[in-house]
């Protein structure tokens, strides 16, 4: 899996509420979850299942072959508004939000103008009932100059929609990134980035400290976790850190960096996360390290006790159901 090929993903609906009695920090829960597989919702599908504080993640997808769509913007697959009010009413804190993929590159669209693109995303946004979006974008577009993050801070910057209970509310907004220090000087110095964004989401999968034994091994700890953490909390000023989040991955990664499997793979194969964090596959003999319930549910009390928004799991189609006990969901359902 390349960085470069999350550009154009297809990202699916989805949405889950902020505990109840938890306040100032993301948790995942698992009522949602059951709204959403009583309305037809296959969860496996998700590519985001991400809380933080009071706003909550969905996916949809506006690419498709690079191009954006006619209509700017478009839910593909059931309009999640029916689940999002049935969890709504159970937990007030439930928020909906539009998972954008992006390119610097693609914007501005072509076929319309801001003014088109901003009025397709608010009907879109209140149709489903969604309000707030979270960016994926382009991983080159760090930059002295990123017409296309800024032409999509300007698209979304200030947009108002009718939220679940009638009223009006400004969307919030959030773009994750890899954690790399370039990113934390780009964030902290730049207006688009600090001024914009409600959460900045820090990839912890993909950072890269300094390795000592096992690349593979030594990426998935909480261990790492922590070295990542400390390292971006210290560079970060306090509006940054109000605004921090920490999100990692379900997926195995062998001694050899390039090679990763999901973690729904490797338990289907025989891994079992209730009792280890590594596995031999017989398919290719390469011992594959990835998160233990146990060590998801250390690297959650770490971030709950920084002085950061929340903490993230990103992609969970790459695990197996939430229902199932060796997700990694059910063991943080359970904190």
């Amino acid at each position: 899996m390349t960085i470069g090929s999350l550009n154009t993903a297809v990202l699916a609906l989805l949405t889950i509420a902020v505990a109840p009695g938890v306040e100032g920090f993301g948790l995942f829960v698992k009522e949602v979850a059951s709204y959403l597989n009583r309305d037809g919702y296959d969860l496996t599908d998700f590519y985001f299942l991400h809380a933080v504080t009071d706003f909550i993640f969905d996916g949809a997808s506006i690419r498709r072959d690079n191009v954006i769509d006619t209509e700017g913007f478009e839910i593909r697959g059931r309009n999640p508004r029916d689940a999002i009010e049935k969890a709504a009413k159970a937990h007030p804190g439930v928020r909906g939000v539009l998972a954008v993929s992006t390119s610097a590159s693609l914007l501005p669209p072509r076929n319309l103008s801001r003014d088109d693109l901003r009025a397709n995303l608010k009907a879109t946004l209140e149709s489903s009932g969604l309000d707030g979006i979270h960016i994926v974008p382009d991983w080159h577009f760090i930059s002295d100059d990123d017409p296309g993050l800024r032409e999509l801070s300007k698209i979304f910057e200030g947009l108002q929609v009718k939220a679940l209970d009638g009223t009006m509310k400004t969307i919030k907004i959030s773009i994750e990134f890899p954690c790399d220090p370039d990113y934390m000087v780009k964030i902290q110095t730049d207006r688009t980035w600090n001024g914009t964004f409600d959460n900045l989401v820090c990839m912890i999968t993909w950072g890269n400290p300094p390795h000592t034994g096992q690349p593979g091994e030594k990426a998935l700890t909480i261990h790492h976790a922590a070295e990542m953490g400390k390292a971006f909390v210290h560079l970060a000023g306090q509006q940054i850190k109000e605004k921090l989040v920490f999100s990692v991955q379900p997926v195995g990664l062998a001694n050899r960096t390039t090679l990763w499997n999901s973690q729904k793979r490797l338990i289907e194969k025989g891994a079992d996360p209730t009792k280890e964090d590594s596995f031999v596959d017989p398919s290719d003999r390469e011992t594959y390290y990835f998160y233990s319930l146990e060590s998801i549910k250390q690297q959650y009390n770490f971030f709950k006790d920084e002085p950061v928004a929340g903490f993230m799991l990103d992609r969970p189609h790459l695990d197996v159901p939430p229902t199932n006990s060796k997700s990694l969901l059910s063991a943080l359902n359970a904190q």
